[in-house]
């Protein structure tokens, strides 16, 4: 079934600075969890073109960030993260929260 296919799947848990990257290659997936909106809005530039270099048609971008700016964050909409990444379509997006603050998850494709 499929959890047993899963289960035989590489996974690479890779820490870099996303707005300087060590990292090469690309990957099926990209997971961030705060991380974006945590920096300041002048580097979202040089993390776009990372995720860029490391995406290949099909990647899938999973983006958690603080939808309100009362935790010290810059806020994001799921229209600026497709305005971000232009060569990524938004496929969907689910209200959450993250350290207490409300957020959202937007999935994005590389086309």
């Amino acid at each position: 079934g499929r959890a047993r296919a899963a289960t035989t799947l590489p996974i690479l848990f890779a820490l870099d600075d996303v707005t300087v990257s060590n990292l090469d290659g690309t990957f099926d997936v990209i997971v961030d969890r705060g991380v974006l909106h945590c920096l300041p809005i002048e580097r979202r530039d040089a993390y776009a073109r990372t995720i860029a270099a490391r995406s290949t048609t099909g990647t899938t971008l999973l983006v958690v960030a603080h939808t309100g700016g009362e935790l010290a964050t810059h806020p994001l909409t799921a229209g600026e993260l497709a305005a971000l990444f232009p060569s990524f379509r938004v496929v969907s997006t689910t209200p959450t929260t993250l350290s207490g603050g409300a957020a959202i998850l937007v999935e994005l494709r590389a086309a």
